[in-house]
């Protein structure tokens, strides 16, 4: 699915995002807040402060300043303020909430709820089902392992599901969704959005704007309004990929297979729906898409590239 993504987008400033906290230990000079082995009230003012909540369910608020604050094991709910810092929740399920400033977050183990605030943050959910809203900005988000609920918000969001079943959701501007292991729902929204669905039987919703849907697995496809593009990654496909709403007009269909293991170029042909409501495209007399809206397409009006 890389190679086909690095060629169809080459230029179009796609970047992925790895999975896992990239958060530093905090410097020397930051004053040191420790907590006890019960549930804390931790609120600090301005200046730079590293918090540490220990055990217990603690309630942390931190003041204005780059600040490191974590939660340990415990329930913990964190507020971070102004300025740009890191919130850890560490065991348990956690909320933790950024404000203004370049948040670097991480749930941590457990079901947690993760908010990033105003401004361009990496926001990263740990092992669980976790909930995560990047708010405002650019923001880079990791939902890692579970069944995670991710939403960009306002921005160019770049947003991993991996692993599990996730939803994810761009939100307004131009976003890049990838989907992960697992079969995940994709909604990119308004904006000239790329949804790579991956492995599973993932969903993929393009949304208002001119959408790029990437497949690899099974799944369906729905581009919404926009010239949309669907493309196939041939080496992955386990079932024909449904796609409902396809305009001869605007969008563009893409198929891609390996070179490397191909012994031959390979074939595509179409037949129309028996309906006449779309047509299947097949590929060396297999169909590798079901295409609502295509019918009377050629396989001339189907690219196929190899990588």
């Amino acid at each position: 699915m890389l190679e086909l993504l690095l060629l169809l987008l080459v230029g179009a400033g796609i970047s992925a995002i790895d999975s896992g906290d990239d958060s530093a230990a905090p410097a020397e000079n930051y004053d040191t807040v420790t907590g006890t082995e019960e549930a804390d009230e931790i609120h600090t003012g301005p200046g730079t402060q590293a918090i540490f909540g220990a055990a217990g369910d603690d309630n942390i608020s931190a003041g204005n300043g780059d600040d490191y604050v974590e939660g340990g094991t415990g329930d913990d709910t964190i507020y971070l303020g102004e300025g740009n810092d890191t919130g850890l929740g560490g065991e348990g399920d956690d909320t933790i909430f950024g404000r203004e400033g370049l948040d670097t977050i991480s749930g941590g183990d457990g079901d947690d709820i993760i908010g990033g605030g105003g401004n361009n943050d990496l926001l990263y959910g740990g092992n669980g089902d976790d909930a995560i809203s990047g708010g405002a900005g650019y923001d880079q988000i990791s939902g890692d392992d579970g069944n995670d609920n991710i939403y960009g918000g306002n921005g160019n969001d770049t947003i991993l599901g991996g692993n599990g079943d996730d939803r994810l959701a761009g939100g307004f501007l131009d976003d890049t969704l990838f989907g992960g292991e697992g079969d995940d729902d994709l909604y990119g929204g308004a904006g000239d959005d790329v949804l790579v669905g991956d492995a599973g039987n993932d969903d993929l919703y393009g949304g208002a704007g001119d959408d790029a849907l990437f497949f690899e697995g099974s799944g369906t496809g729905t581009g919404g309004a926009g010239d949309d593009l669907f493309a196939i990654d041939l080496e992955g496909l386990t079932s024909p990929i449904v796609i409902t709403d396809y305009t001869p007009a605007d969008d563009s269909l893409t198929l891609g297979y390996a070179a490397a293991t191909a012994t031959a170029d390979p074939v595509v042909t179409t037949t129309d729906f028996t309906d006449g409501t779309g047509a299947n495209i097949l590929v060396d007399g297999v169909i590798v898409a079901q295409v609502t809206g295509a019918q009377g397409i050629t396989a001339a009006e189907v690219t196929l590239v190899s990588y």
